[in-house]
């Protein structure tokens, strides 16, 4: 019995002792679950903190992303704008606006000629005067690429004319068709640029050929640059005129022109700037008012007699050449022009007819000139513009460039016009030969200074029946072109 109480005095004893011990060590335990608890509240926190910053990094990321997409699309916008705007440019040859492409493009320019003539005969058809020769705004464009175009007008000397109004289909170099109203591809210096001739006047052949006319050509350049074509249908217009007006006679003018530079991209020292070529036109003609003719200072040395028209076949052929070696030119040019004629009435230095026996003849003019050049500060010497090694400038820069030129020509009028009563002796000469002599001053691409002396010489045409005396001029020009 006393151990049975000894036992369980020990275990109650036994038991006092653990309880406590229990309790104190799950005390520890919670001490430690609880730290445990915050600690991951803690983490929980900085991980929702994290989670809200890595929240807003993400929609700043979207942001760029989307700003960036945005200034993706605005450059991609701004480059297709910049590829289809224009752009504008201007030079020494106008003022330009084209796209990027070049499809499409504007070119506006124009030249102004103020000229002086001073007379020293009394064989003038004015007194010595000052004068607006030419005033030439012009457009020159392309649309679509293969359509190129030019409006010229000319506003000088108290009247408004159309020069150029043309377009130009060019899917081809070899190939192009030009239609509207054009110069006439047929005297040389006729076709040469009114910017770019040697002398204040052309010419006497010049005075024989179509200056511009209404109608259609195909031209082209062929052979690697070796051959230059045209071929076209016109109204038909006077020589030296460019028609203002419909055509009113059903007949045409054809007209054609082959010219050849047989040595081009040659060695440029010798013959690679040689041009050779024959030009022609055909036309019927019947009725129409016909040709006064003009020396270099504008006096009208023949005119067909009152009630003279023309009545037939009309042809004119012109051989020509020019060549340019480094600062030497020379150019020239023969044309042969032939006009069937009758005759309606007569005047007093012509004898009555019977109607039936009135005169209807063919007359045949000629004329030729040379024309030489020679650039004294050495530029290369061309069929167009001359460019100076180093423009003028009075404060310490270039001289710009200095050209001597001389010209020799004759006009021969056709005897049977005197003889069949076309034209009278006593208002009109047979013959007119030409000399000149000129400085031309290039001071830039855009201004040119000329100074010539012309003298021409006349058979007949005085009203006494004796030769008309001669005429001397003094031309000067100062142009200027952009």
């Amino acid at each position: 019995m006393t151990k049975q109480r000894s036992f369980a005095f020990a275990l109650v004893a036994g038991l006092a002792l653990v309880a406590p011990a229990r309790a104190h060590a799950q005390t520890e335990s919670m001490i430690q679950m609880q730290n445990q608890i915050d600690q991951l509240t803690r983490k929980v926190e900085e991980l929702e903190q994290a989670n809200q910053q890595v929240h807003g990094l993400d929609q700043r990321v979207q942001m760029i992303d989307r700003k960036m997409d945005l200034e993706q699309q605005n450059a991609r916008a701004a480059q297709t704008r910049a590829s289809r705007a224009p752009s504008v440019e201007s030079s020494a040859k106008g003022f330009f606006v084209h796209s990027q492409d070049e499809s499409y493009s504007l070119r506006i320019g124009g030249w102004l000629q103020s000229d002086g003539r001073f007379y020293t005969t009394d064989t003038k058809p004015t007194g010595s005067e000052f004068l607006i020769r030419r005033l030439r705004p012009y457009l020159d464009g392309t649309v679509a690429k293969y359509y190129d175009f030019r409006f010229l007008l000319d506003f000088a000397q108290g009247t408004t004319t159309l020069q150029d109004a043309f377009t130009d289909l060019h899917y081809w170099p070899g190939l192009r068709l030009r239609a509207g109203k054009f110069k006439e591809l047929v005297g040389l210096e006729r076709i040469q640029d009114d910017r770019y001739v040697k002398f204040v006047e052309r010419a006497l052949p010049s005075q024989l050929v179509p200056d511009r006319d209404i109608g259609f050509a195909l031209h082209g350049v062929l052979l690697d640059q070796r051959m230059e074509y045209s071929v076209g249908l016109f109204n038909g217009t006077f020589d030296n005129t460019a028609t203002v007006a419909a055509d009113h006679n059903d007949a045409k003018d054809i007209a054609g022109r082959v010219y050849f530079h047989p040595f081009a991209g040659s060695d440029p020292r010798y013959a690679a700037k040689l041009g050779l070529g024959l030009a022609a036109t055909y036309g019927d003609e019947r009725g129409a008012t016909l040709d006064t003719y003009r020396s270099a200072g504008q006096t009208v040395f023949f005119t067909y007699a009152k009630g003279v028209s023309a009545s037939g076949p009309r042809y004119r052929i012109a051989p020509q050449f020019d060549y340019y070696r480094g600062p030497f030119g020379l150019l020239g040019e023969y044309v042969d022009n032939t006009q069937r004629m009758r005759l309606t009435g007569f005047t007093g230095t012509t004898r009555p007819r019977p109607y039936g026996n009135l005169p209807r003849k063919a007359v045949s003019d000629q004329a030729w000139q040379l024309t030489a050049a020679w650039l004294l500060t050495g530029e290369d010497n061309s069929f167009d513009a001359i460019v100076p090694r180093r423009d003028f400038n009075p404060f310490g820069g270039g001289l710009g460039a200095w050209e001597l030129v001389g010209r020799a020509g004759q006009l021969l009028i056709d005897r049977s016009a005197f003889t069949n009563g076309f034209a009278s002796s006593t208002t009109s000469t047979r013959e007119a030969i030409e000399w000149a002599l000129g400085v031309n001053w290039y001071l830039n691409p855009n201004v040119k200074a000329q100074l010539d002396y012309s003298r021409t010489a006349f058979t007949a045409g005085a009203s006494d029946g004796h030769d008309l005396p001669n005429e001397s001029v003094i031309l000067s020009e100062m142009q200027l072109q952009f």
